[in-house]
């Protein structure tokens, strides 16, 4: 598993809530940005914790894929806007689940702009 992702940070595009051609590149440059990194499955998927006393070298895996897919996510979500509407939607910005908070978002402006 990497540790440096292997696009810049500064390709992803920050997600504005405003309109369909903002959320598809959003969701266009979030995904192959996971992708390239091996990370897209944190956001597909929503892995049990492995145990960590049969296989640490698992377990440290699914925890770092885990928090650099949530890491990633978070970058993306920086409109003060898309905030107050997760916020108001019950979103906990400490949720560890990258895929719970991609589905969220998806609630919210997937079925609105999806293409």
């Amino acid at each position: 598993m990497n540790t440096l992702p292997t696009f810049p940070l500064s390709t992803l595009v920050p997600l504005t809530g405003t309109d369909s051609i903002n959320f598809e590149l959003w969701y266009t440059t979030l995904r192959d940005f996971l992708a390239a990194d091996n990370l897209l499955m944190f956001i597909e998927y929503e892995f049990p914790e492995p145990d960590w006393t049969e296989d640490v070298w698992l377990h440290e895996c699914w925890r770092r894929g885990r928090a650099q897919a949530k890491f990633i996510l978070s970058l993306t979500i920086r409109d003060p806007y898309v905030r107050s509407v997760l916020y108001a939607r019950g979103w906990n910005s400490y949720e560890p689940s990258p895929k719970a908070v991609y589905d969220l978002i998806w609630d919210i402006w997937g079925r609105e702009f999806a293409y």
